[in-house]
């Protein structure tokens, strides 16, 4: 960011309190994934789509089964930089392209990742295991 001087664009906070996290999301324009391992499903992107904040993210590990490109994200692939960075200025040069992704990403984690649902799918889950565990 200091190379490019990017300073006034680009804010790194450092390790935050768990209770400020949704006014920082909310606060941001962009809040970019790039993870280049094939992490488990990342908490991190709910909580960002959910406070309404745009994603960029990499497609990689579980956050593909979330992120999906033009609809509630721009992904690109991992360790490609120039897409990344083609993505980010497209959210710049569109305002309402952002606002966009940020309104149908915040659904998304609402309806989808609600705790309410996850308990019940869960339950679910686990009463189909148990009868078929006693079934066998």
């Amino acid at each position: 960011v200091r190379k490019q001087q990017l300073e006034e664009y680009v804010t790194f906070l450092g390790p935050q309190e768990k209770g400020e996290m949704p006014l920082l999301y909310q606060q941001a324009d962009i809040f970019l994934f790039t993870s280049i391992w094939q992490e488990p499903f990342g908490r991190v992107l709910i909580e960002a789509m959910a406070s309404g904040t745009s994603v960029v993210g990499s497609t990689v590990g579980g956050a593909a089964e979330i992120l999906v490109n033009n609809e509630n994200s721009l992904t690109f692939p991992p360790n490609d930089d120039e897409a990344l960075a083609a993505q980010i200025v497209r959210l710049i040069r569109s305002p309402e392209l952002r606002q966009q992704l940020a309104e149908e990403g915040r659904r998304v984690a609402l309806e989808q990742f609600d705790l309410q649902r996850m308990v019940q799918e869960i339950e679910f889950y686990l009463k189909r295991v148990i009868r078929r565990a006693d079934a066998a």
